[in-house]
């Protein structure tokens, strides 16, 4: 009863705290969780719940990873399992050596154990989508730092070279500031458009795309996802170390045969993207890629040799 007073009559919190005391076998055990020093963390984010804050604590160390790497996604938005297992394979957040486990799989088990600790939870509005609790989303702000950045329309949150991961609302505009801010972090990871409205994405010009290209050549997360796009310049293939490409739910009319020379693509997505009628000839020289797919496309067959993509999981839907 001590450790739930300490929880301030908070439903999350004290099931997040239920759920590590379930894993705790013994009375001094549960009296550690009860003394611990993180009950009385006063810091800069004294507005994190410190129940919350030792639930994460107690993570082991790849839940922490793949928790906070979330900071990323705005307050409310609501993602699917299989987007962001492999948003985590993308960014190398999977890379153990599990013999007899496939990354997906591994995916799956940290998705469901994250669900099972409250750290998400299902949508009451959409049954296949997930969501984070708002102050769950202020706690992965505040463990992941300066590596994770949300910009919005203000724009008023410095990117540093410690930045890696980026993500953009609908209200952003790329344009020549952003260039400038973002050639100091020549290190990023990841680069996302989020948003929610169809036809309300970031507007991204082919001048954009090129100054883009020519400055984050170590980007392993690109996601262009209902942004105002209607081609993707060659100077894609500049970007060789890229993982996982999202052009859903744009207006783009062809893919440039450049982007058969991204070698490492893990995932390719391009739903709803009604415009594209074919995919490039030399498509199976993404030797690489595990995930393809064109649901509700414009794309009505398969180019020769597709079946030599031996590491192929998922072809959706075709």
């Amino acid at each position: 009863s001590k450790i739930v007073n300490k929880c301030g009559g908070l439903p999350l919190a004290i099931r997040t705290v239920g759920n590590i005391l379930r894993a705790k076998f013994s009375q001094h055990e549960w009296v550690k969780i009860l003394e611990s020093d993180m009950w009385n963390l006063s810091d800069n984010d004294s507005s994190i719940n410190p129940a919350l804050r030792l639930s994460y604590h107690n993570l082991p160390s790849y839940l922490k990873r793949c928790f906070a790497y979330c900071s990323l996604f705005p307050k409310g938005y609501e993602f699917y399992k299989d987007q962001l297992i492999q948003l985590w394979m993308a960014e190398g957040l999977l890379n153990f050596c599990q013999i007899n486990k496939s990354e997906e799989e591994l995916g799956t088990e940290f998705f469901n154990d994250l669900v099972a600790r409250s750290f998400f939870q299902q949508s009451r509005r959409h049954g296949s989508h997930f969501t984070m609790h708002d102050l769950l989303n202020d706690l992965a702000k505040s463990v992941s730092g300066d590596f994770c950045l949300q910009i919005d329309s203000s724009f008023d949150k410095e990117i540093t070279k410690r930045t890696r991961h980026i993500s953009c609302s609908h209200k952003f505009n790329l344009d020549d500031k952003f260039l400038e801010h973002i050639s100091k972090c020549n290190r990023l990871h990841c680069l996302m458009a989020l948003t929610w409205e169809i036809g309300r994405g970031v507007l991204m010009n082919s001048n954009d795309q090129r100054a883009l290209f020519s400055r984050i050549k170590y980007l392993r997360v690109l996601s262009f996802n209902n942004c105002l796009l209607t081609e993707l310049v060659d100077d894609i293939s500049n970007l060789n170390l890229l993982h996982y490409l999202d052009l859903s739910y744009t207006k783009i009319k062809r893919l440039p045969d450049s982007i058969c020379m991204l070698h490492n693509l893990l995932t390719l997505l391009l739903i709803w993207c009604y415009h594209l009628t074919e995919l490039p000839l030399d498509l199976h020289k993404l030797v690489n890629l595990r995930h393809l797919d064109v649901r509700m496309s414009g794309i009505n067959k398969m180019p020769n040799h597709i079946g030599s993509l031996k590491h192929l999981q998922t072809l959706d839907s075709f």
